[in-house]
């Protein structure tokens, strides 16, 4: 159920097939062996519950180093290595709380986070921060990607060239997000 707030069943049931016999390829670039589907789900549990202690107030903060990352991973496709869009899933699911109604997603790498950008693209209630180096795979995230229909303006794509250093990256953090 958490899974297919962001994901089409078609695609989870897909995942969990393939990952039941020799494993497979969930779309572009995302191979996976037998038992991925299992550890993509924990990996997705994972994030869930970092954020759940957090917002329970059992810890403070909390780092969760899940693989595969999911940033690329779209409603009906895995991308680059990406199975289940794992922070997305984990947003749609922090919603869910009554003292939740606005999230920011902020999503530094090299790459651009395709996946969870159009998984809140239109959902005002998210906003989406992304440096990464543009056009760098998938060549999505430019800067005039802000979102559709009532979540206009609640993406923000920073693209960002080669070698530019932990200055420009401050500057951005400060002023832009």
């Amino acid at each position: 159920e958490q899974i297919c707030r962001v994901h089409t069943p078609e695609y989870v049931d897909h995942i969990k097939q393939l990952s039941a016999d020799k494993g497979g390829n969930a779309g572009e670039s995302a191979p996976f062996g037998p038992g991925s589907y299992e550890i993509a789900l924990l990996a997705t549990g994972g994030v869930i519950a970092a954020g759940n202690a957090i917002l329970d107030k059992d810890i403070r903060n909390a780092y969760a180093l899940v693989r595969p990352c999911g940033h690329h991973a779209e409603a009906d496709q895995g991308r680059g290595f990406c199975i289940f869009s794992n922070v997305a899933i984990a947003a749609k699911e922090f919603l869910l709380r009554d003292s939740i109604n606005k999230i920011a997603v902020v999503d530094w790498d090299v790459h651009h986070g395709n996946g969870t950008q159009h998984a809140f693209e239109e959902d005002p209630s998210i906003i989406f921060f992304s440096t990464h180096q543009y056009p760098h795979y998938p060549g999505t995230g430019a800067e005039n990607e802000r979102g559709l229909g009532k979540g206009e303006g609640t993406t923000i794509n920073v693209p960002m060239y080669s070698g530019q250093g932990d200055e420009v990256y401050q500057e951005v953090f400060q002023k832009v997000l």
